[in-house]
């Protein structure tokens, strides 16, 4: 019996509260009214019925016949979501049932008046105001219409009584049509103020989401299924919920984010829509404006996609992000227009939040990559100034082993300043040793002398090393080793302006032979003499004993050979 009742009754095309409470109101009022149709029916009340339509009972049953079949049309509207339609046609056939007993001998049969104030209370209950006052005063027109019927034949009292009795009548019409209306209004405001707050809460839900992804730098992927899941789990009317990203210059929406198991096919196949195709997304991604198919069924164009087939109505709002479009939220129901104006602000702030986070996380994202490249930039720079700085070091080590070797008679010097003498040899000391092999300062005690020594060092190059002989019970004051530390230091640099001016006169002097050279050579008239000279300047230049000059092939090869010699 339960089964049966719940076939019948389907409140699933309802996704608001309050339409769940009408289109119940509805069933009861159509059930009511149907069982009301069945029970004239009866052997015994038909032939009552009959009488009081002043009608035979074959007429009597049939015209409760189309208003059986009324009902039944109701109660399938109620069942497709048509809430409106039902409700219209249910009152109808109830102020047209009020008024076959109004006009019949009785006109104050409880059959009647009981199917007009069925009729004025649906209305009240299910209808606009407007349309509910209509209704009340079509209900009144009968009640007046059924009272004045063989108004003429009643006595003088009798019509006293029929007047009062129809004001009676219209008052209590007038006071139902009023209070259905006015509850039917409360339940209204107090279904817009629960709506307004749950949707404030799921406002604040998706935003607290939105913010703590933001504020742990969390993977966007993982924040839009969260986003999905949670728009799926807190509007009624959503049954599905798909999430795009558009990436910059790609010409294609991306699915990051869908729910249910066609969203896991969908993020499987790595689904994507052309923006500016005929799709919902790739229309809202190029307009960059929400769009809505209240009956995608009815569509001519937009059509459910083969995964999900039950869908009946479509809304994808842009992710807009500096006026610029970085994704769609798409949300789908079940239902036929199932999202009002209120669900569609709501979504569209949800849009927005949604946009901000993506777009600070690719914010944050471009900047640790920057820091990144930035970080192995610097790192490969220190790296090679490391090498060029080894490579400084070894050229300095070169230099001045070239530079010692040339001045090999004025590389040491010993000064006696209790004797006064000056000697130009040095021995290469323990100490000495030591400092150059440590490079830095060494102090050794003996027992009649206190040694100090320390390493010349250019371009942390150690080129030599000079020590200092103190008497035994000498202090060292704080700082003088610093101080000596610092002289080491200019002397290496005073030594290496040295070098770089003797170097660069050298350089100086080769480049003013050479062109002496280049000079005379040009200067000669013949190949004989070219070669003459050239082999004198290179006899002096070298200091050598003899220079062979051959010109031509050599033997074996083709050509002719000519050999020249200067001895």
């Amino acid at each position: 019996m339960r089964q049966l009742f719940v076939s019948l009754v389907s409140l699933s095309p309802y996704p608001a509260l309050l339409d769940r409470q009408r289109a119940l109101a509805l069933y009861v009022s159509a059930l009511i009214f149907g069982v009301s149709r069945l029970v004239l029916l009866v052997p015994g009340l038909l032939e009552r019925t009959a009488d009081l339509m002043q009608t035979s009972q074959t007429a009597a049953a049939l015209i409760q016949v189309p208003l059986l079949g009324g009902v039944v049309l109701a109660w399938v509207l109620t069942r497709r979501g048509e809430l409106r339609a039902a409700a219209g046609i249910l009152t109808a056939l109830m102020l047209v049932a009020g008024l076959f007993f109004a006009l019949g001998r009785d006109w104050n049969a409880p059959e009647g008046w009981i199917a007009l104030w069925l009729g004025v209370a649906t209305a009240g209950l299910l209808l606009h105001p407007r349309e509910s006052a209509a209704i009340a005063a079509c209900a009144g027109a009968i009640l007046v219409a059924g009272a004045l019927h063989d108004f003429g034949d009643l006595p003088g009292d009798e019509r006293a009584g029929r007047v009062g009795m129809a004001l009676v009548a219209l008052l209590w019409t007038a006071g139902l049509a009023a209070l259905t209306t006015l509850v039917a209004y409360g339940a209204q405001r107090a279904a817009r103020r629960s709506s307004t707050q749950d949707r404030a809460q799921h406002l604040i839900e998706i935003g607290q989401l939105a913010a703590q992804g933001l504020f742990d730098r969390a993977n966007p992927k993982d924040i839009l299924h969260q986003a999905a899941a949670a728009i799926e789990r807190d509007f009624e009317a959503v049954h599905h919920v798909q999430i795009y990203v558009v990436e910059p210059g790609s010409p294609f929406a991306l699915l990051q984010a869908a729910t249910g198991p066609a969203g896991e096919r969908l993020l499987a196949q790595e689904h994507r829509l052309d923006i500016g195709g005929l799709s919902v997304v790739g229309r809202v991604t190029l307009n960059r404006m929400p769009l809505h198919i209240p009956d995608m069924h009815a569509d001519s164009i937009h059509k459910p996609h083969p995964l999900l087939p039950a869908m009946r109505t479509e809304l994808a709002i842009p992710l807009l992000a500096n006026a610029k479009v970085i994704g769609a939220l798409d949300v789908q129901s079940q239902h036929v227009n199932a999202f009002d104006q209120g669900d569609t602000a709501l979504l569209q702030a949800i849009a927005r939040q949604l946009a901000v986070t993506l777009e600070g996380l690719h914010i944050h994202d471009a900047a640790q990559r920057s820091l990144r490249e930035n970080q192995a930039l610097i790192k490969q720079t220190q790296t090679s100034l490391r090498e060029i700085e080894h490579l400084n070091y070894q050229l300095t080590g070169r230099a001045w082993s070239d530079y010692l070797h040339l001045q090999a008679e004025s590389t040491a010097m010993t000064l006696d300043f209790d004797s006064g003498q000056t000697t130009a040899t040095a021995d290469w000391t323990s100490t000495l040793q030591q400092a150059m092999a440590q490079h830095e300062a060494i102090t050794t005690e003996g027992s009649d002398h206190k040694i100090v020594a320390l390493p010349i060092i250019v371009r942390n190059e150690v080129i030599g090393a000079m020590e200092f002989e103190l008497a035994p019970d000498a202090d060292l004051p704080d700082g003088v080793m610093e101080l000596v530390g610092a002289v080491g230091q200019r002397l290496g640099m005073a030594m290496e302006n040295r070098r770089l001016l003797d170097e660069t006169q050298r350089v100086a002097q080769r480049e003013a032979l050479l062109n002496d050279i280049s000079a005379d050579l040009q200067a000669a008239t013949g190949v004989d003499a070219i070669i003459q000279r050239a082999a004198r300047h290179l006899q002096e230049t070298l200091a050598a004993q003899q220079v062979t000059i051959r010109l031509g092939p050599a033997p074996g090869s083709n050509g002719a050979s000519r050999e020249r010699s200067q001895g």
